[in-house]
């Protein structure tokens, strides 16, 4: 390390952080910041508040992108086909579609277009999805889930299902 940049380490402060200084010496576990050189004063002031520190703020994709992980986990409903003109434009279903729109800072409503396997009940799946979605959005995001909207576009046959012959 040249001298220049010795010199500029010792004007600030660091992070103790278990590791001793010297040989021999006792390492400080305190998470408070001190100064490197012995004799300087820490630095320990008071953890500003919450509306000091400043804040953060969640954008309307991050929001859709982590609705539509939540979507996907849920085990009652499934993806959407691509449709064109109301017909069907692929056979693999893709992912659920999420809108999202921000009510301020503080709350936010989701829009989802998503599929439910028959022969599942469409409104238990619904208010299922409906509940998962209001919590883990609110608990991930902190914002408040003022409505889900969910459009159910098809009613795939499932995999499992049973043919009788007969």
């Amino acid at each position: 390390m040249n001298r220049s940049a010795q010199a500029e380490a010792e004007r600030r402060p660091a992070l103790r952080t278990g590791v001793a200084d010297k040989p021999g010496e006792t390492p400080a576990v305190t998470g408070q910041l001190v100064r490197p050189r012995a004799g300087r004063p820490a630095l320990a002031d008071a953890p500003a508040a919450a509306a000091e520190r400043g804040r953060t703020t969640v954008s309307r994709q991050a929001v859709e992108r982590i609705a539509a992980r939540i979507v996907a986990d849920c085990p009652e409903v499934e993806g959407t086909a691509r449709r064109v003109l109301g017909v069907n434009a692929g056979g693999n279903r893709g992912d659920a579609t999420v809108a999202a729109r921000l009510h301020g800072a503080s709350a936010v409503s989701l829009a989802v277009r998503c599929s439910v396997p028959y022969p599942r009940p469409v409104a238990r799946s619904a208010a299922a999805l409906r509940e998962l979605l209001t919590a883990r959005v609110s608990e991930l995001t902190g914002l408040r889930v003022q409505r889900v909207d969910i459009n159910v576009t098809e009613l795939p046959a499932g995999t499992n299902r049973r043919r009788t012959v007969g």
